[in-house]
Order: C-alpha cells, then structure tokens, then sequence
C-alpha cells in the first residue's frame, strides 16, 4: 500500500506540474523506471535533479529509499532527503509538507542513532550543495 500511494503521488505532482518549472524528459524517465521497480536507474535520472536542489526530486529519492528492495532500501538516505526536500526553500509548500510527514513517518521505524545521522548527512548534504549526497 505504501508504494502504491507513493507511486500516484508521484504520478500526480508530475503531472500536475510546478509554477515556472519545465520537466524534462529525464526526470520522467526516472518516474517510469521508478513506477517498474527499477530503482538503479531512477536514482541515477532523479540524482541530477536533487544537486540542482529541486524539492520533488529530493523528496522522491527519499520516496525510492523508502521503497527500494536489496541494497538501496536505507532509512537513513530516505530521512536525509526528506529533511532536504522539507527544509526546501525553493520547493513548493505541498512537497515540503509531505516530505516533513514522510520523514516523521519514517523515524518511528528508526533508532535515535539513525535519525542524528540521517540529520549530519543532511546537514553535510546541504553544506556540499547537494553534490555527492
């Protein structure tokens, strides 16, 4: 059920687009690898987009470290681009907000030692200009 409802969120804000933004066709090349289960790939497509510091992609990276299978699955990379996404000036104020309540949701599942690295990640992240996150 969560992927599902991650998926047509997804979908939905893709759609719907954002005020003065243009999607490329990459971004939507990784929603589609992403929507197949193909997460290697839709990190790399949605990676360019989060160093460029946008909030959608920095919130589905989130999205995909949540949902991944085998070695991408990781709670902490989720928290640390969620954070990211929430604390998004530039971003939209839906995507904030539901990368701040994803992010919550997510810390219930986490040690207090997870959620302070996910947040020095961040911090780090931020720091660098989202390059190498």
């Amino acid at each position: 059920m969560r992927k599902l409802t991650s998926t047509l969120y997804l979908t939905v804000v893709v759609l719907l687009g954002s005020a003065g933004m243009s999607w490329s066709a990459d971004f939507q090349t990784g929603l589609d690898a992403y929507n197949h289960g193909d997460y290697a790939n839709a990190l790399y497509e949605w990676t360019h987009f989060a160093e460029q510091g946008d909030a959608l992609a920095q919130s589905s990276l989130g999205l995909l470290y949540v949902n991944a299978q085998n070695y991408l699955q990781d709670n902490v990379r989720a928290h640390m681009w969620f954070n990211i996404a929430a604390l998004n000036e530039n971003g939209e104020e839906a995507i904030r907000e539901d990368a701040s309540s994803r992010r919550e949701t997510i810390e219930s599942e986490m040690t207090p030692a997870q959620i302070a690295e996910a947040q020095n990640l961040a911090r780090e992240c931020v720091r660098k200009n989202y390059k190498g996150c």
